[in-house]
């Protein structure tokens, strides 16, 4: 009978356990999928951090855990990892990695991780420890919370490093040059100075970034930076360019700048290497003056030889003044034009800017005219002249001219005998490099079957052999006249 009254009250407690299991899946449970789903979804996204992330014993410093980031950084499994402490994979730990919390753990710090490699990594490593009091034995004896974890991020910061290493490299580079470098903001302002720039104007360094470019550059109006300014000089780019600086003393220095647009760490600047170029604007001046002198001789030179020309072509005529045989007469006029025509140019450049060049259109028109006007004859001649601007040298202007005196001579003498009237024309051109000179008459003509070269006159020896000289060559052409055209190559330039 009492094992059958016990019955009932076993069976009481095995409902009352069924009642707690199934009371337990209904609340329990499902609250413990969420959260281990939380974990997971926690765990995924610290094992994508770009960071390195440790949980380390606060005691000791061995590694709790790691994310993936870590073990691919240092070539090591979560497995190696959590059998080492933070002193075994950091730079000169030695085994007594830091991990008291202290002021200067609050901000971020830098170290070096080995990888499984002995490759030694940058990092920025920052800490956030946690503390406990579940207990009275969880609490030191001062009655602080006891340090029990400390979770760690540590940055790779080898990029950085590098760029920090070149930065360093730069500005080591830009204040030991010694050329003065300036970096300007779009105000005028200076924004960086090196030594040399100091030595080159006189200032400290803390002076001269007190500066603005108005009260370094002279001519440069005040207040002249302002937006429109800096975009033409930014479209500009880089450029060279003379500029003057004023020193502290108050001297002026020429200088020779070199500007070129740079734009870093979302701003824009302008980079000026400047080189004092004070010898060479002296060396400059020298040249200049020494220059002056010469040309100031040179011209006196042509202008006497000028002279003594003349003073030959006036001693001819004052013999020939006495004569009045046509057979003495004729070669001493001839004689006294050539040297006209030779005291021309002398003349001709006395008068110009330059000393080294003849400008064709005004020599060659006015001798022409001067030809034109000494030889006396009873027919009327017309003349025309066209010719460009052209400039040759003098050593091709004097044949020119005494060819041209020996054909318009010529054309004088022999072309309008028994005419009242008559007309020359001469004509210049410049094609491809090479010079043509036309010159013809509307008078008789030479006759045929006679060859110019091959005449004893030695006018017309004289036309070839200057045509040989200047490298040319003479075509005759008998139609309507007489016409002698020359063809020499041009040096230079030439206008037209």
């Amino acid at each position: 009978m009492k094992k059958r009254s016990d019955r009932p009250a076993e069976n009481d407690r095995l409902r009352l356990i069924g009642l707690g299991e199934r009371s337990l899946h209904k609340s329990y449970f499902p609250e413990l999928k969420k959260r281990l789903e939380e974990l997971e979804r926690f765990r995924a996204l610290l094992d994508n951090s770009s960071d390195m992330l440790f949980l380390v014993d606060a005691a000791s410093g061995r590694i709790e855990d790691a994310n993936e980031t870590a073990c691919a950084r240092l070539g090591r499994t979560r497995a190696e990892l959590l059998r080492m402490t933070m002193g075994d994979i950091s730079e000169g730990a030695g085994g007594g990695f830091c991990l008291q919390p202290r002021a200067d753990r609050e901000a971020p710090f830098e170290t070096a991780f080995h990888t499984s490699s002995m490759e030694l990594i940058p990092v920025e490593m920052t800490f956030n420890f946690t503390r406990e009091a579940e207990g009275a034995d969880d609490t030191t004896a001062e009655g602080q919370d006891e340090l029990r974890h400390c979770v760690i991020v540590a940055r790779d910061v080898t990029r950085r490093k590098a760029m920090e290493d070149a930065l360093r490299l730069t500005q080591h580079t830009m204040d030991s040059s010694n050329t003065p470098i300036f970096w300007l903001r779009q105000d005028g302002s200076l924004t960086y100075v090196n030594e040399a720039a100091c030595r080159h104007l006189g200032y400290t360094r803390a002076e001269l970034l007190a500066l603005n470019l108005d009260e370094i550059d002279p001519d440069r109006p005040v207040h002249h930076w302002g937006e429109g300014e800096w975009n033409r000089m930014r479209a500009m780019g880089r450029r060279t360019f003379e500029a003057r600086h004023r020193r502290k003393d108050g001297s002026i220095v020429p200088v020779e700048v070199q500007s070129d647009p740079v734009s870093f760490a979302g701003e824009e600047y302008h980079c000026a290497f400047v080189t004092d170029i004070t010898e060479r604007k002296q060396a400059e001046q020298r040249l200049q003056d020494s220059l002056r002198e010469k040309e100031t001789l040179l011209k006196e030179v042509h202008h006497r030889v000028k002279n003594n020309l003349q003073i030959v072509v006036s001693l001819l005529n004052l013999q020939m003044r006495d004569l009045t045989d046509q057979t003495i007469l004729e070669p001493l006029r001839e004689s006294a034009s050539r040297v006209a025509a030779m005291a021309l140019v002398h003349e001709q450049i006395y008068r110009s800017d330059t000393l080294s060049r003849v400008a064709l259109d005004d020599y060659l028109g006015r001798l022409a005219t001067q030809i034109l006007k000494t030889f006396k004859s009873a027919t009327v001649v017309s003349l025309e002249v066209r010719i460009p601007s052209v400039d040759v040298s003098l050593d091709k202007a004097i044949p020119l001219g005494l060819l041209v005196n020996e054909v318009l001579t010529n054309s004088l003498k022999h072309g309008f005998v028994g005419r009242d009237t008559g007309a020359i024309t001469i004509r210049l051109a410049v094609r491809g490099g090479i010079i043509r000179l036309t010159m013809s008459d509307d008078g008789v003509g030479l006759p045929r079957g006679i060859r110019p070269d091959r005449l004893s006159s030695l006018g017309l020896q004289l036309v070839f052999s200057l045509a040989r000289q200047l490298d040319g060559s003479i075509a005759l052409k008998r139609s309507g006249g007489t016409t002698f055209s020359l063809t020499f190559p041009a040096e230079v330039d030439a206008s037209f």
